[in-house]
């Protein structure tokens, strides 16, 4: 027996059918077939029912599925907990945050962090979206998250960091180019762009501009500012995005949105583990 039947036997209790687990294992179905008889002959018993693609688990299976999951937990937590010992051991601080906040926000306060501090730990950046950072955080993945607030995760523990302005983009050729303020209702004639409604801050943005007129067009979509301003500049869209340096170099025009109070501004938080609290000089 070794830890990939292990694997196997899991996702074929979990999918219930080969041909699936074997898709998401990326192996062959015969390959998966032969490993479950594997374990089955040195186990001495039937651990699954096969009628056609299907199967089930027998009551040795579903023991041994039970015993199978444990073990795995426990091998991927000792994986976790030995990646931690090496980060504090090297001196290392991974941090995840979303995109908005490691275009601008990070750099500067890493750099500040360095210049008043005589303890320079390694810091290991990269942008991700908030629902992968609350996983990766509540896992031991990351030392520290900055990214929006969620009330739903009581063992991460959320501190307000800044605030971000809600602006509008646009090539500087477009019309609302020439105006430093622009209300919603400038909006309606307009293709507009927008982040992901999956991410908490384009949630909010789709849902307050919907609420305000169901007519205002959102024809594009992305996750990151880079993604955006493509869109920006290949499609001659109105870009609805947080206010940062980036858009300067990329030669677009910034104005102002007049927003309904709940979103003239968007909150970004640092959140760490409640069980693991370290609070930097941030």
């Amino acid at each position: 027996m070794n830890l990939n039947q292990l694997y196997y036997f899991k996702e074929l209790a979990k999918e219930r059918q080969f041909s699936k687990a074997a898709k998401n294992l990326y192996i062959s179905q015969p390959s998966l077939s032969n490993s479950i008889k594997s374990l089955e002959k040195e186990l001495n018993c039937q651990l699954i029912n096969r009628n056609g693609g299907q199967i089930t688990l027998t009551e040795y299976g579903k023991i041994f599925c039970e015993a199978a999951i444990t073990s795995i937990n426990s091998i991927e937590k000792s994986k976790i907990d030995i990646a931690n010992c090496k980060r504090k051991e090297e001196n290392i601080i991974k941090i995840a945050s979303i995109p908005t906040a490691m275009s601008s926000y990070l750099p500067r306060i890493i750099s500040e962090y360095k210049q008043n501090n005589k303890i320079q730990p390694k810091f290991y950046c990269y942008s991700d979206c908030s629902n992968n950072i609350y996983q990766n955080l509540e896992e031991g993945k990351i030392d520290i998250g900055i990214c929006s607030k969620k009330s739903d995760h009581p063992n991460l523990i959320f501190l307000p960091l800044y605030n971000e302005e809600i602006i509008v983009i646009t090539r500087k050729d477009h019309p609302l180019a020439q105006y430093p303020r622009v209300l919603l209702t400038d909006l309606l004639p307009y293709h507009l762009i927008t982040y992901f409604p999956q991410t908490s801050i384009g949630k909010k943005i789709t849902s307050t501009l919907l609420n305000y007129n169901s007519n205002l067009s959102i024809a594009g979509e992305g996750n990151d500012e880079l993604s955006l301003a493509t869109q920006v500049l290949a499609n001659d869209g109105v870009g609805i995005v947080v206010n940062n340096h980036f858009w300067i170099v990329l030669i677009l025009q910034k104005s102002r949105l007049i927003f309904p109070k709940i979103l003239e501004q968007f909150s970004s938080h640092i959140i760490l583990k409640l069980r693991c609290l370290k609070v930097f000089s941030f």
